[in-house]
């Protein structure tokens, strides 16, 4: 049962990570928020947004194939922010339960 949990953990930090990132992109189009550097790279030719892999991974995490800079270091950012935070609770609490017994 840990095993299911850690996995739709990581799925959702994922899921919303791709929130993120597509919010940044609204935001970029709006013109809230400034493009530093548009398309740092290009998927489109390996997986396309339009085909049904890629509309499914857009749909879940967010998928984008030319994101901007921002958009990327959004997205890395977050992982990173949440994993440090899982981690930091993760590892409290095991020095709890180490200490306990």
């Amino acid at each position: 049962l840990s095993v299911f949990f850690k996995f739709t953990g990581i799925l959702i930090m994922l899921i919303a990570a791709g929130l993120f990132s597509a919010a940044i992109y609204e935001f970029q189009e709006a013109g809230i928020l400034p493009v530093i550097k548009n398309n740092i790279y290009n998927l489109g030719n390996i997986l396309s947004k339009d085909s049904i892999t890629g509309g499914i991974l857009k749909s879940l995490f967010g998928y984008n194939p030319s994101p901007s800079f921002l958009e990327t270091a959004g997205y890395m950012v977050y992982i990173l922010i949440i994993a440090l935070l899982i981690g930091r609770f993760y590892f409290k609490n095991s020095e709890y339960k180490v200490e306990k017994k």
